[in-house]
């Protein structure tokens, strides 16, 4: 199953906490998507899932891209893709 978590606040860690048991113990194709304020976060590498910032909400912050970007229409692609979507 395809598993897309939308972060939007900065100091959430929980999402990426789930998302590792999701992918390890569930072995679930998961992607972490930050938005908005998120991007702002240094997040923690999560084995075997996959994380992408906002690339315009990195250009709106200021903020170079680290990492994997997806501009609106890679959202709204993986959103499509999805099988489950948890928005944070």
């Amino acid at each position: 199953m395809k598993i897309l978590h939308l972060v939007r606040c900065p100091k959430e860690t929980y999402p990426f906490e789930i998302a590792g048991l999701q992918s390890r113990e569930g072995g679930h194709e998961v992607t972490v998507v930050l938005l908005q304020d998120a991007v702002m976060s240094g997040h923690p590498a999560v084995d075997g899932v996959a994380v992408f910032s906002g690339h315009e909400d990195l250009d709106a912050r200021g903020l170079p891209a680290i990492g994997g970007t997806l501009d609106y229409d890679g959202i709204v692609k993986k959103i499509f893709e999805a099988d489950q979507i948890i928005n944070w």
